[in-house]
């Protein structure tokens, strides 16, 4: 469903999906698949930027859970639940990438 093949982690006892390979383009269209397939909408306007260059997206929220939406070297760009809810919305929409 979705390209470049994302992966599966466990970090902070919740799921995160990344992309490392992953550019802006394919950013776009997640973020409008994630809004008019799945419902989901932002949270805040502004992104942020921090010291080690990570980017921390808007965040996407649906009903009854959050995602954290962003960008790092290690990761590229990721969603990582915030609450079991999200692990549950990750794991249903995004378990074919496969597990690392």
């Amino acid at each position: 469903m979705f390209s470049p093949r994302g992966r599966i982690q466990a970090t902070d006892g919740r799921l995160k999906v990344s992309w490392p390979t992953a550019g802006r383009v394919f950013y776009a269209c997640l973020c409008g698949r994630l809004k008019l397939v799945h419902g989901l909408r932002r949270s805040r306007q502004a992104a942020l930027l921090a010291l080690n260059g990570s980017v921390l997206m808007p965040d996407f929220v649906g009903d009854g859970f959050r995602l954290r939406s962003g960008w790092n070297s290690e990761d590229g760009y990721f969603l990582h639940a915030r609450d079991e809810a999200g692990d549950q919305f990750l794991e249903r929409v995004f378990a074919h990438d496969g597990r690392r």
